[in-house]
């Protein structure tokens, strides 16, 4: 095929594209009364019609529309990808402080463990004893402070998170807190 032939071939190409309709979605048919010149037979049994101006607007603005909408899905992709990768992160990250967690939380159990034996010891001599009176009372006064810190603490927590609430509001922390 020479350079010549082909030239020939997309210039024809780029004037004529295929104009075939359906008819109640089961016929095709190709409507080529009051187009004079306008259609053309091509080899493999179709009809070719010449490509109009106001045709070839319409086709690029459907293509620039297509290459838009393309590169939407292609940034929402990215994003999206992104995000889950973030999102991993910071599973890991939760993961990770969990763990560290969980190993804390075991030592403070041994840790409990080994002072309740401590204390068991003590409220055994008590007990038994007739001549330590005031380690019963010290032992009952530390079981009513740990009662009231941890009631203090429970307390502490209820109110930062109403001063929390207040100023997700737009209350600001200008208001006092009512007790």
């Amino acid at each position: 095929v020479s350079t010549q032939s082909t030239g020939g071939l997309i210039k024809q190409v780029v004037h004529w594209s295929p104009f075939v309709q359906v008819y109640k979605k089961k016929y095709p048919w190709v409507q080529l009364a009051g187009h004079n010149g306008a259609f053309k037979p091509c080899d493999n049994g179709t009809i070719l019609k010449k490509l109009t101006p106001k045709e070839f607007t319409c086709l690029t603005d459907i293509l620039i529309e297509n290459d838009v909408k393309k590169r939407r899905a292609m940034k929402k992709t990215a994003m999206e990808k992104k995000l889950k990768e973030g999102c991993m992160e910071e599973i890991r990250q939760k993961l990770l402080e969990k763990a560290k967690l969980q190993s804390f939380l075991e030592k403070q159990r041994k840790r409990l463990a080994q002072e309740k034996v401590y204390r068991s010891y003590l409220e055994g001599v008590v007990e038994i004893s007739t001549e330590f009176n005031e380690l019963r009372d010290i032992l009952r006064k530390h079981d009513t402070l740990s009662i009231n810190l941890e009631d203090l603490f429970t307390k502490s927590t209820a109110m930062l998170d109403e001063l929390d609430r207040l100023k997700q509001m737009g209350f600001g922390g200008q208001t006092k807190p009512v007790f």
